[in-house]
């Protein structure tokens, strides 16, 4: 008898993201990435490898045991394993065993019961280990049980696992990842005012690949119109997971190479305004530099989409993957915020812009959306846009998401922004228009006008060929398309970028 073990780790986002120290969040992130590591599941069994992995990404475990000793030993210590060393998270767990000589089906029936099982499992209430007692001083940041003060900061236990307390093989486990040399590593500050432009802008870049749940189902039924056998199953699934995940992590760098390698020599410069958070199967998030973020998110979008076609090349063939031949497509949202925002309230924003892409794209093809936090309290994204980026006519101040392969795209909208932001160019006028849409839509195309008498011949002639770019019914004459214009999104991002208006 065979036996399926699955194990998750829970409030991964809680854990990571409910503080402003990034050296905190980083700790945090290279944790959770270790707690997966082959490495850890082997140093658990003292170097003896008592399992066969199947899945270990974004803070799930999924093991093959032939032994129910060793099951048995599994599961009584390996929660206590991980939240020992990480206070604040709980782990749930599921077995389910099942005949090796069963057929394909039954085999992926029981998978589907272990998924199962683990959902109720997480459903269950669990207590962390960090429990908040009366009787203990609490920690001022977080109100938990202190823990330690250092250099006159509290820390309670989970905050002072991420800093130092953990083993040392965890540390920059992302970076390693990323195959960034050992001797870089200090260049890779741990303070949100090292990765901050000259604004004080911080961008938190959250991108997740497109119709996932697609992929497997197709998967699923072809692999049982081929009658596979338990054992070439779990290869399949597994050897679909390695084609993702080596496509996510090769996007990354290459992106990566294109908009930080500059930052490695350059003397003006004595940190890498970049930091990956999650790198977990097709999920990515990262933190870096405002300025740098449109453009590495654009690069990793289009590898993506380039490396999975050439992943998937034989097992789109192997797998039934027809829809999937061309490659997997990703969508991004990024939250652009001051250096002390809310770092939790970001990752949500960046989550829920990459959500709305999805939506408005359908799922079809790469693109991104971005948001500009301006005020010191922001949740709600489509509330935001609802109440202040919609006018009483309809007219709305946003022309996202900006896509990698189709109009309108993020090249032209790069593009755009150069022109609109160039030195000639009354900035500040077009800020004035962009608050006069929502006052009055008529005054507003009146203002235009006035706007246009100003510029020359060349200078109308470089903004109208930016706009018509993204979409050729745009000029400055006619600013909206499906009453929708670009023009505060750029004017919006060169604020960011610290354009001064005239």
């Amino acid at each position: 008898m065979n036996y399926l073990y699955g194990a998750s780790i829970q409030g991964i986002q809680g854990f990571i993201f409910e503080t402003n120290k990034l050296k905190e969040i980083a700790g945090a992130s290279n944790l959770i990435e270790w707690f997966v590591s082959e490495q850890f599941i082997k140093n658990f069994f003292n170097g003896e490898e008592k399992y066969k992995i199947l899945r270990n990404a974004g803070g799930n475990i999924r093991l093959l045991f032939e032994d129910i000793q060793d099951l048995e030993f599994m599961v009584k210590y390996f929660p206590k394993y991980i939240m020992q060393r990480a206070y604040g998270i709980t782990v749930s767990q599921a077995v389910v065993e099942y005949n090796a000589n069963c057929s394909g089906k039954e085999y992926l029936d029981i998978v589907e019961e272990l998924e199962r099982k683990l959902i109720y499992a997480r459903n269950k209430a669990a207590y962390p280990l960090d429990a908040r007692f009366n009787i203990l001083k609490q920690c001022g940041r977080t109100g938990k049980p202190l823990y330690e003060i250092k250099h006159d900061t509290q820390y309670d236990k989970g905050s002072w696992q991420k800093m130092a307390d953990a083993d040392d093989a965890h540390f920059e486990m992302l970076l390693k990842k990323l195959e960034i040399p050992n001797k870089l590593y200090s260049k890779f500050d741990i303070d949100m005012e090292s990765i901050s432009n000259k604004k004080n802008k911080v961008a938190i870049i959250h991108a997740d690949g497109n119709k996932m749940g697609l992929l497997l189902q197709q998967m699923k039924n072809s692999l049982l119109e081929q009658n596979k056998n338990p054992t070439e199953i779990q290869d399949a699934y597994k050897t679909i997971s390695k084609a993702i995940e080596s496509s996510t992590i090769e996007a990354v760098k290459i992106a990566y190479e294109k908009v930080f390698k500059k930052y490695e020599q350059d003397k003006n410069f004595e940190n890498i305004p970049f930091r990956p958070i999650i790198i977990g199967g097709d999920d990515v998030t990262f933190v870096c530099n405002a300025d740098e973020a449109i453009e590495f998110a654009n690069i990793y979008l289009k590898k993506f989409e380039e490396l999975t076609k050439k992943n998937f090349e034989e097992n789109a063939k192997e797998f039934g993957l027809k829809e999937f031949e061309n490659g997997l497509t990703a969508c991004a949202g990024i939250a652009f915020c001051n250096e002390k925002f809310p770092f939790h309230y970001a990752v949500d924003l960046a989550e829920a812009l990459c959500s709305e892409a999805k939506k408005i794209s359908d799922r079809k093809a790469s693109c991104l959306m971005f948001h500009n936090v301006q005020s010191s309290y922001f949740i709600d994204y489509n509330n935001y846009i609802k109440n202040e980026l919609t006018t009483k006519e309809g007219y709305k101040l946003q022309f996202a998401p900006y896509y990698t392969n189709k109009a309108p795209s993020i090249d032209d909208f790069l593009n755009a922004a150069e022109k609109f932001g160039s030195d000639d160019i009354p900035r500040g006028k077009f800020r004035t228009w962009v608050g006069e849409v929502h006052k009055n839509i008529e005054y507003a195309e009146l203002f235009m006008e006035r706007i246009v008498a100003v510029l020359d011949k060349k200078q109308k002639e470089k903004l109208d060929d930016a706009l018509s770019r993204l979409h050729e019914k745009l000029s400055l004459q006619n600013p909206f398309v499906k009453q929708a214009t670009p023009i505060y999104d750029i004017i919006s991002y060169l604020s960011i970028r610290g354009a001064k208006y005239e």
